[in-house]
């Protein structure tokens, strides 16, 4: 019950509503292994709830679910990671289709970043400077910092912003008028502890940009942007309640990126690409900065027609030869009803690539077209499902499933979907299917039994 309370006020409290009262984040330093936080929310404690924090971002939030850009995001953010000291267990890192200019973290590794964040960033640096700020939030485990630094009200409090989460979703309004009532009386506290706090992780997280190949400028070019006086991105206002800003933030900012000395960084080409598609098929229509190359320009036409259906126009645009422009030419392909010229395309690069899910997608939709159904299970049997999986890959590979006749491995599959959106009933109701199919082999019948035990668990969780 612990669990689910904490999990409860923690995905409130990252909600835009009320981002302003950040009771996230606390004054703590870097954290040891005997930290008092951990009375509150153990490591263990805290890497389960991000799994599950994760899993309802995706099932209520318009998640970017596109397998390359999940692939990017996470690529990225795991390449800072493996530079941030004290971090355990897994990251989480996702998309969120919002224009607003916005990043979050949350218990447990997981990171969030808003489209209008990514759009509007003008280098690779900045964007790795918001995400290693991020990443240092949780390595100091500020979260659990708070709980632990508040733990004689912190239940109270909880019980209030859960009423008001429960209110909220009725009466937007009577659900502020209950935040207001139950926090007003720590909210200066509250948002002191958060100054502090966004100061220590823009120091570590500079540490982390500045060891990952990243120039250190990034943080404070992002952060003076900003300033209300200088307006330079969109829509700055969400970002600000949550990540206040203030004179000697930014100035300390500015003063340790020269301690580090000039390091020019050159933007990988996958920011610049996956900044084009995202603008192609975020329902936010921002224009994105800095696509200024003739490649870019045909790419992201390329996308948009797509996007409308027009794949005559989208074929004409792919004119590249890297990988994402195969992947766009691919797509096209398939949209024109050419899954040979499909799979003469991907079939070389998923020999290296085998559990790339951008190119399985479109290869394994064009072999389905074309009857070559065993082909296509045996590619899916290569590849594997991670926590992270993009939804459009699971629903492929369910099709591929129920194309080859394998109907306990499409329940599976199609229940972890489910798992994968929080919504355990359903998932639960797939496994009980399985359960009855003739088919379920061996080790098709312990994976069953693991994820029923998990799935019955979680919903014992929440009663």
């Amino acid at each position: 019950m612990k669990n689910i309370v904490l999990g409860l006020i923690i995905s409130f409290i990252s909600h835009s509503a009320w981002a302003g009262l950040d009771l996230s984040l606390p004054d703590m330093n870097i954290p040891e292994m005997g930290d008092p936080s951990s009375s509150v929310l153990s490591y263990t404690e805290e890497q389960d709830l991000g799994k599950q924090l994760y899993r309802q971002l995706r099932g209520s939030q318009a998640v970017i679910e596109d397998p390359e850009l999940s692939s990017w995001i996470r690529a990225l953010g795991n390449r800072l990671v493996s530079h941030a000291s004290g971090t355990r267990g897994s990251f989480y890192f996702l998309i969120i289709d919002k224009p607003t200019v916005n990043a979050f973290a949350m218990p447990g590794g997981v990171i969030a970043v808003h489209t209008g964040l990514i759009l509007n960033t003008e280098s690779e640096s900045e964007l790795a400077a918001v995400l290693s700020h991020e990443i240092a939030h949780v390595s100091q485990r500020h979260i659990a910092r708070m709980f632990a630094k508040n733990k004689d009200n912190v239940w109270k409090t909880g019980l209030g912003v859960v009423a008001a989460a429960i209110a909220a979703s009725q009466d937007p309004a009577l659900g502020q008028a209950v935040i207001t009532a139950t926090l007003a009386s720590q909210m200066q506290k509250q948002l002191n502890f958060s100054r502090q706090a966004e100061s220590e992780a823009d120091r570590v997280g500079m540490r982390i940009l500045a060891s990952g190949g990243f120039d250190p400028e990034g943080m404070p070019t992002f952060l003076s942007k900003l300033e209300p006086s200088e307006a330079a991105y969109q829509d700055i206002t969400e970002y600000l309640r949550s990540h206040p800003l203030s004179i000697d933030r930014l100035s300390d900012t500015r003063n340790r990126s020269k301690k580090y000395g000039s390091r020019p960084h050159k933007d990988d080409k996958d920011y610049a690409y996956a900044k084009a598609k995202l603008q192609a098929l975020s329902r936010t229509r921002l224009k994105a900065r800095g696509l200024n190359k003739i490649t870019l320009q045909h790419y992201l036409s390329g996308w948009k027609n797509i996007k409308a259906g027009q794949f005559t126009l989208a074929l004409q645009q792919a004119l590249g030869s890297n990988q994402a422009d195969k992947i766009l030419k691919a797509h096209a392909l398939n949209g024109l009803g050419k899954y040979a010229q499909t799979i003469t395309l991907l079939k070389p690069l998923i020999i290296n690539y085998p559990d790339q899910e951008a190119l399985l997608v479109p290869l394994l939709q064009a072999y389905l077209a074309k009857g070559k159904t065993k082909i296509a299970w045996q590619l899916v049997q290569k590849s594997y499902i991670s926590e992270q999986s993009s939804l459009e890959f699971l629903e492929v590979r369910q099709a591929v499933a129920n194309a080859e006749g394998q109907i306990s491995d499409a329940l599976l599959i199609a229940a972890e979907r489910y798992i994968r959106l929080a919504e355990y009933k359903q998932a639960q109701t797939l496994l009980l299917q399985a359960t009855r199919n003739s088919t379920v082999g061996i080790a098709n019948e312990a994976k069953l039994q693991n994820l029923l035990t998990q799935v019955n668990q979680m919903l014992k969780n929440s009663q």
